[in-house]
């Protein structure tokens, strides 16, 4: 019989040679080992009082196609000039006017309508996109693009064409806004109140607004 020391320096020097050799070790299932350390992507949640507008972009996914490997990245939906977003399966759905939330509830329900027993829907508000005029009295008036990683205000517009002139009424800047009918919706604003006292007051602009800014009546 072995003696107890060599016994137990023999078991030692296995466990050693087992550490040195992975190889030797059962391989852990491909299904079982934890998945890499790849960033999990975040979504804005569908929840914004905020209605969509044309040239709006937004991520869409439908969770269990994403399971399936139906669908490994989310897909990019844009609101076009109809105020329509072409879905997956779905095809041309009125989005212009509509909450995030109120889109998607609509689309999970008609998917599960037509084609799902459950379908978990997830969308988000990616960018804004378009362009507007800012006309009139400022230093450099013309076409402006809307920045895609800001929300493009009716005083940063301004900014962006050189500020109001010299000649400017800075106290009643009309804000000229196309309506679903065709018609032209006219607001006005006082610029140099937003500016110092009422910043709440500043307007988000949206895709083919126009800001226009009228002369003084008397200039001094």
């Amino acid at each position: 019989m072995p003696h107890p020391v060599v016994l137990i320096a023999a078991i030692s020097l296995m466990a050693q040679t087992a550490g040195q050799n992975p190889a030797s070790l059962p391989a852990t299932p491909a299904e079982t080992r934890p998945p890499s350390a790849a960033p999990t992507p975040t979504y804005a949640p569908a929840s914004s009082n905020r209605v969509l507008v044309t040239g709006d972009a937004l991520t869409f996914e439908i969770l269990e196609d994403k399971e399936l490997g139906v669908a490994a990245e989310p897909q990019m939906l844009k609101v076009q000039s109809d105020g329509n977003v072409v879905v997956p399966y779905l095809g041309p759905v009125a989005a212009a006017g509509k909450t995030l939330t109120q889109l998607q509830t609509e689309i999970r329900k008609r998917l599960e309508a037509e084609f799902y027993h459950t379908a978990t829907v997830r969308m988000s508000l990616n960018v804004r996109a378009g362009s507007l005029y800012v006309l009139g009295e400022v230093g450099a008036p013309g076409r402006r693009e809307i920045p895609a990683d800001e929300v493009f205000t009716l005083t940063r517009a301004i900014a962006s064409a050189g500020g109001i002139g010299k000649f400017g009424n800075e106290r009643k800047v009309e804000l000229r806004r196309k309506k679903s009918d065709g018609s032209v919706e006219v607001t006005r604003h006082d610029y140099k109140r937003i500016l110092k006292e009422r910043p709440q007051d500043d307007v988000e602009l949206r895709h083919d607004d126009e800001i226009f800014v009228p002369s003084k009546l008397i200039s001094f």
